[in-house]
């Protein structure tokens, strides 16, 4: 299909009558959050809205809004150069671990697109029960503080020299970075100083609540750091 897209002023621009009275509305339909592609089913989407999205904003807004009250960037000092080899300890209470991990595959089965999560059976089985415990052999989920500008990534392939291929996929936003893996070894290749919080989804149940202990260490993008030998 045929595209435009326009700024904010461009936009209103185009909304007005010239000074001969000529109407240039644009044609076609308009929308706000631009050409998007969904990779969840409308019902699955919606159903998931409603078991785990508040819990996972109330558990992002936290450490976001945690990290931003307590980084005092001193002048001629960028954030990254500040951030850079430093970690937070941080303790969260009254969370629900397990909604907040599902709401993670969720996050991934709409960046990824026929990658870890379409392939994998035991995450879509989580997804669409909410009270499902899923089998976690065959991926891992980490967690880390985020330096640098925000990007999201579906699965990158890295052959190890033990002939093992290894996926990883990223959802780095602001000061929060999430990777999805199918190493699950607790110090999984790319992601050391990340958090592995897996066992989020099989230690507790659906709305069971926990205070949790983070010590969460600021790294930059893992888009071009895993290994490819």
């Amino acid at each position: 299909m045929k595209l435009k897209l326009y700024k904010g002023e461009e936009l209103m621009k185009t909304l007005h009558n010239d000074k001969d009275g000529k109407n240039y509305k644009p044609k076609g339909i308009f929308k706000q959050n631009g050409l998007a592609e969904y990779t969840l089913c409308k019902e699955c989407n919606e159903y998931s809205g409603l078991y785990y999205d508040k819990d996972f904003a109330l558990f992002y807004n936290i450490i976001h809004f945690g990290v931003q009250r307590n980084i005092n960037i001193p002048e001629h000092t960028t954030t990254e150069q500040y951030l850079r080899g430093k970690s937070m300890k941080m303790t969260l209470k009254k969370l629900k671990p397990f909604n907040i991990a599902k709401r993670i595959l969720v996050s991934f089965s709409s960046v990824e697109h026929a990658g870890l999560t379409e392939r994998n059976s035991e995450i879509r089985k989580a997804l669409l029960d909410k009270y499902y415990t899923p089998q976690t052999d065959d991926f891992g989920i980490y967690l880390s503080l985020h330096i640098g500008n925000s990007l999201h990534y579906g699965t990158i392939a890295t052959l190890n020299l033990n002939g093992k291929i290894s996926a990883f996929a990223g959802i780095e936003n602001d000061f929060i970075a999430l990777y999805l893996t199918t190493d699950t070894n607790t110090k999984a290749k790319g992601l050391e100083g990340c958090l592995d919080i897996t066992h989020w989804l099989t230690d507790f149940e659906y709305d069971e609540e926990q205070d949790i202990e983070l010590d969460l260490s600021f790294n930059q993008s893992k888009n071009i750091m895993f290994p490819v030998g």
